[in-house]
């Protein structure tokens, strides 16, 4: 049996030593080895410079079902499909070019350079901003088309690099730059825009192991993208890393927004070079710069700091820039998804109005640009409170509906000088906390704890001063849970329970220092809302209502008669009110579908509810004395609840959903001046 294997080793070793005797006399042949040797050494003495700069694939034609917040970036008119394809150049496809005929004179070509918010994959494709400025400059007589080349992650180096190895780029007539957050954080993370110098030289064996890695982890991806199992391993191993620690330095995500490097300074200067040798190169090129600023859906002092540099070298170079953050405004965040940082549709489509307009005043395009994205445009409370007529002792014939604030929110309400308005809001988890919005300064701020785990909802003006204000709200673990009510005070942020025993509350409302809430107990023949009296000064809690129905919602007129709503037998809810003093209450408005969120105006006249009587919730409103015909005041694609009438009784704010979003709107009772 040994000799059988020393026999077949034998057989193996021999051809592999006579390979390696020829390969050893080759070696001397022509002085093969020396020059072998020579040119192994001369490989190894160069690795690649590893940059960032990226490109987009071109012919790519992708179809993005929707998914979560991003079947609702889309107008109505617009299918749930977004679509992102790129030409063979691998620039984005604007879908309203017009074709270049041949013999006519070639088109003004405008091209954009920028990172994702450039680029607007999340955006529908008709509404990405540099296909709206063509759509617009065009239909204003315009021969124009435009180039999106934004890249996601990219920054002005990147910009800079496309446009000197991209014979294509130099082709365009004005060179269009906007960047600002990528580059802050590229500068974070790195401390400049220096390449990753290479270390591995071809040819080596340390390149043969890196290409083994590489060639692992393109596999790893290939296959976890394409098995579920794989890919939710792939989510579980990044959360676990992510909590362990393993992934230092700053996420470029929302969570970056105001993220504040010690050397901030020292990076402006060098973002502010990176511009200039950008103005620079284009005007080599015999092109035209363009600088953009860069704008966000939150505040943040260090995209502030950014922008400015941005300004100060427009003037300096003396080139035109797109101011881009102040003309979105303060209230910008209804332009962007919920990161604050990417532009929706409706934003993205303003963005390119507002693009379209600046390029043509300051390139002389001809022709005026076409307004009708302004549509999505907020309109701030103050500025529609003063466009609403006063009651005129008649029939309230109400204005057009309009969206008033940016953030997303429900249950608005003002203060009694209508200079705060109250809401609550919702983070990326769904969870809720309460906000306000100062009309004075057009400033917003948060009056939850943003470290809480708890669900905070419903709130209600409870005192209000020079110095600071207190709310009363709803306080839960989570959509369905118990939830107790509790008094938050502003600006310290104290926090209390309302003293309500084992009784649970929701939905406040204040008024003639008590707070009226529908209340109940976890378990017992008390688990049923009815509704509930807190005496503020006797600090006494009294049952106002008695019944195995469920009531909801109280709205508390000047002259005490309380408004709430109650589920019938068909268990439907309609519209009910009990007159002070009375232990019966009356059914004052009823329909075949639900009604919800009375509000009473403050002089005790008018009741705004809302409805399904006719398929969507609609707000109704109509005369105290009346109410069976209430008549319907909002006509919006989407849902309209939380009525509430402002301090002088001429608007009334309420939340409706714009695409699933449901957005602060307001509008004049009586109508608006002309």
């Amino acid at each position: 049996m040994g000799k059988a294997i020393i026999f077949r080793l034998v057989l193996i070793a021999i051809p592999i030593f006579t390979v390696i005797g020829i390969d050893v006399i080759l070696g001397y042949y022509q002085e093969t080895a020396q020059i072998k040797e020579s040119r192994r050494l001369f490989l190894e003495e160069v690795s690649l410079l590893r940059t960032n700069t990226l490109n987009m694939v071109p012919s790519l034609d992708h179809a993005y079902k929707p998914i979560g917040e991003l079947e609702t970036t889309a107008p109505n008119r617009e299918t749930s499909i977004r679509y992102l394809r790129t030409d063979e150049d691998g620039l984005i496809i604007s879908p309203s070019r017009s074709p270049t005929t041949p013999g006519i004179s070639k088109p003004r070509s405008i091209l954009f350079l920028g990172g994702s918010t450039t680029e607007c994959n999340e955006v529908h494709e008709p509404f990405r901003f540099p296909a709206v400025v063509e759509l617009l400059l065009s239909n204003a007589g315009n021969f124009v088309h435009t180039s999106n080349a934004g890249v996601r992650g990219h920054t002005t180096q990147d910009s800079i690099n496309a446009l000197l190895n991209r014979s294509d780029f130099r082709d365009h007539d004005i060179v269009v730059l906007m960047h600002n957050i990528n580059d802050r954080l590229r500068l974070a993370i790195q401390g400049g825009y220096q390449a990753q110098l290479g270390s591995v030289g071809q040819g080596s064996a340390q390149a043969v192991r890196a290409s083994l890695v590489d060639l692992g982890a393109s596999l790893w991806d290939w296959a976890s993208l394409r098995s579920n199992i794989l890919y939710l391993s792939r989510s579980v191993i990044r959360d676990i890393a992510s909590k362990a620690g393993d992934k230092p330095g700053v996420v470029v995500d929302e969570r970056a927004i105001n993220f504040r490097h010690h050397n901030h300074k020292a990076h402006l200067e060098v973002f502010r070079a990176n511009l200039k040798i950008f103005v620079a190169t284009v005007k080599a090129l015999g092109k035209k710069p363009v600088l953009m600023t860069q704008a966000l859906g939150v505040s943040s002092d260090e995209q502030n700091d950014f922008n400015a540099v941005i300004r100060e070298v427009s003037g300096t170079e003396k080139v035109p820039v797109i101011d881009l953050a102040r003309l979105l405004g303060k209230d910008s965040s209804w332009a962007f998804l919920s990161d604050g940082i990417h532009l929706n549709s409706a934003g993205s489509s303003v963005v390119g109005y507002l693009v379209a307009k600046q390029l043509a005043e300051d390139f002389k395009f001809s022709g005026e640009i076409d307004r009708r994205y302004l549509e999505s445009v907020p309109t701030p409370p103050q500025d529609l409170l003063s466009r609403c007529l006063p009651p005129d002792g008649g029939l309230a014939k109400p204005g057009a509906a309009r969206q008033i604030l940016g953030r997303v929110g429900r249950y608005p309400s003002f203060s009694p000088d209508g200079k705060v308005l109250l809401f609550h809001s919702f983070n990326q988890e769904h969870r809720e906390f309460l906000m306000a919005f100062d009309l004075t300064t057009e400033s917003y701020f948060e009056l939850s704890d943003g470290k809480t785990s708890k669900n905070e909802r419903h709130p209600a003006f409870l005192g209000y001063g020079e110095k600071g204000f207190s709310v009363v709200y709803g306080s839960s673990d989570g959509q369905g849970a118990f939830e107790q009510l509790k008094i938050r005070t502003w600006p310290s942020k104290e926090t209390i329970d309302l003293p309500l025993g084992q009784l649970g509350g929701s939905i406040p409302a204040v008024q003639g220092g008590s707070i009226y809430f529908a209340g109940y107990q976890a378990r017992g023949p008390n688990s049923v809302p009815n509704i509930y009296r807190y005496n503020l000064d006797s600090k006494s809690t009294e049952q106002i209502t008695h019944s195995l129905s469920e009531y909801w919602r109280p709205a508390v007129s000047p002259d005490g008669t309380i408004y709430f709503i109650a589920s019938t037998a068909s268990m439907k809810f309609d519209l009910y009110r009990l007159t002070s003093g009375s232990k019966s209450p009356e059914v004052v408005f009823s329909s075949k579908e639900d009604e919800w969120d009375p509000a009473v105006s403050p002089d005790g006249r008018l009741v705004a509810f809302a409805s399904k009587r006719e398929g969507n919730w609609n707000i109704y409103l109509g005369a105290k004395d009346n109410l069976q015909n209430a008549h319907r005041i909002t006509f919006l694609a989407g849902d309209a609840w939380d009525p509430s009438f402002d301090p002088t009784g001429r608007m009334l704010v309420f939340a409706a959903a714009n695409n699933n979003r449901p957005l602060i709107h307001g509008l004049c009772i009586f109508g608006e001046k002309k």
